[in-house]
């Protein structure tokens, strides 16, 4: 059984470390033979990739964007981001596939600041 995150952050800092950030989300061609990508997407399992899915990355100077999933662990895996690019401001939000709940998160100096909301009802 899977436990899917959807993951939507937004980043800003040095221009050299975001750019270091946006490489680590490129897929390789390794990725692209392993047989991952046709089932999960382009580039699904790096294994020094942040998430097991990249499905958008849009960078313009020091700012960047970046749509993922991650299977299990979502809130930990942007949690180590965060940390391992503590020059960065991250902000954003993640939602689990069982949509009762979403979170808003951001991130300074390494460390990662959480809310919970619930959905509101339809």
């Amino acid at each position: 059984m899977s436990s899917w995150w959807n993951i939507e952050i937004t980043a800003i800092g040095d221009f050299a470390r975001v750019k270091e950030l946006e490489a680590k989300l490129e897929p390789t061609p390794e990725d692209l033979d392993d047989g991952y990508a046709e089932l999960f997407g382009k580039g699904a399992a790096r294994s020094d990739r942040p998430f097991h899915i990249v499905q958008r990355v849009e960078r313009h100077g020091g700012f960047i964007t970046i749509s993922a999933s991650e299977n299990y662990g979502g809130e930990n895996a942007i949690r180590a981001l965060v940390a391992q690019y503590p020059d960065l401001v991250f902000i954003g939000l993640f939602a689990h596939d069982y949509p009762e709940r979403y979170f808003q998160f951001e991130g300074r100096a390494g460390e990662m600041a959480v809310r919970e909301y619930p959905l509101p009802p339809d």
